[in-house]
């Protein structure tokens, strides 16, 4: 039961950030939306940033639920990291696009998001440094060290998010993002025959 009400408040929580903004957004809303009295939604949620904090870290989760989703692909290194990268992105877009409280936070408050989201960082790094071996070790990529190239790797493409965030995710993204796999794989020097 508690879970269940747990549950609930998150997904009321989440309709009403997308719909008014966190700032617009009251205790009371969430509580009157969920049919809670005041009192028991404070049992679970001490202050609108607790529970903001809580339906951020849920839509983080989804995020890693479709990255793992990637990493069982059974397909070769080259093209599982296009893919994550893809499915990353996208997964982004779908957040932002759906939730414009998280949308204003990429933009304007990258401080609060960075502390919410520090366990997608290392989920995305962990996951771009198995990709990174796999490809060394068969010798689709050659790579000296794939914890630093994944460091690298994640802090570019996240790099991008204000960018994409701010454009929508226009015309240029797909452009833009498929530069950047491509300086990811072969960097920007000419290849030496």
């Amino acid at each position: 039961m508690k879970e269940e009400t747990r549950c609930n408040i998150l997904n009321v929580a989440k309709r009403l950030f997308a719909q008014q903004g966190i700032g617009k957004t009251t205790m009371m809303d969430v509580a009157h939306a969920s049919g809670l009295g005041r009192r028991t939604l404070y049992m679970y949620y001490k202050t609108r940033d607790e529970l903001y904090r809580a339906v951020v870290k849920s839509e983080i989760e989804l995020i890693i639920s479709r990255l793992q989703d990637v990493m069982k692909t059974n397909i070769s290194p080259d093209k599982k990291f296009i893919r994550f990268v893809a499915v990353r992105m996208q997964a982004l877009e779908d957040l932002v696009r759906r939730n414009r409280s998280i949308r204003s936070d990429f933009l304007n408050n990258q401080s609060r998001i960075e502390e919410i989201r520090k366990e997608l960082d290392l989920q995305e790094k962990v996951y771009l440094t198995k990709i990174l071996k796999e490809g060394d070790k068969r010798g689709t990529f050659r790579i000296e060290n794939p914890e630093i190239t994944a460091t690298i790797a994640h802090t570019t493409i996240k790099g991008f998010e204000p960018v994409f965030i701010r454009d929508g995710f226009g015309s240029n993204y797909q452009t833009t993002l498929n530069l950047c796999i491509k300086i990811l794989f072969q960097g920007i020097r000419p290849q030496i025959k």
